[in-house]
């Protein structure tokens, strides 16, 4: 009886505590989860200097897609390639990385991010892809499967149809995230791509006054975009 006592009150006590104490990692999920200080570090981390850079096809992009697929697959997604997250379109390409999160039978969904390569502020969407991710970790079940992907500018696309997440004739609606840098975000038409109507979501060009400064950018306002990208794509505006 008193073995019995003491197990009861060991695991009400471990209910009651926080479950990162006892070492489980619960997906939380939301608009909530998306940090300004954690995309302020994000952004710091895909452009350190010690990378090199994220010219396609140097081993600072091989970085930056090998970072990106091991927060893809923190956040539970699962690997777009077979077992990979990475699927690499040749010398002086780049990569193609991409995660899906399943869901029902509807028709998927996806978000990209284009990498340019070059610039601090041209990894802004990056950091708000990873982001975006987080904030569709949560354990509700979705009516459709989402897949996440770092396109490299040039050829991108184009090999997104070559090798695509998720089938081309069952993705139901495409969204691109350009500029997050704004006051607020807009919803304009982007390139056709074999019969998918795609969308970027942007707060129109860069101010003049930003220059490529990390230290300009309003991680606060930014944060606020990635919770709006988040509405915006969860309820298919």
């Amino acid at each position: 009886m008193r073995f019995l006592l003491s197990t009861v009150l060991l695991t009400l006590s471990l209910l009651a505590c926080d479950a990162a104490t006892v070492g489980v990692r619960l997906p939380q999920g939301g608009p909530d989860a998306v940090q300004p200080d954690e995309l302020h570090r994000l952004l710091w981390t895909l452009t350190d200097p010690r990378l090199g850079g994220r010219v396609p096809g140097s081993s600072g992009a091989s970085r930056v897609a090998a970072e990106v697929a091991k927060r893809f697959q923190k956040l539970h997604l699962e690997p777009a390639f077979g077992e990979s997250f990475r699927h690499d379109l040749g010398p002086a390409r780049g990569e193609l990385v991409c995660g899906i999160r399943p869901g029902g039978g509807q028709g998927a969904v996806t978000v990209a991010a284009l990498d340019p390569g070059i610039g601090i502020l041209s990894a802004v969407p990056i950091a708000g892809l990873i982001g975006l991710v987080k904030a569709f970790d949560g354990p509700e079940e979705r009516d459709r499967a989402y897949a996440f992907c770092l396109l490299p500018e040039a050829g991108g696309l184009e090999g997104y149809l070559t090798w695509p997440p998720t089938p081309v004739d069952q993705t139901a609606r495409f969204y691109i995230l350009g500029s997050l840098t704004g006051p607020e975000l807009q919803a304009s038409p982007g390139p056709d791509l074999a019969g998918i109507h795609t969308k970027i979501l942007h707060t129109g060009p860069l101010a003049s006054s930003m220059g490529d400064d990390m230290g300009k950018v309003d991680f606060e306002a930014l944060a606020v975009q990635v919770k709006t990208a988040y509405s915006t794509v969860s309820e298919g505006r």
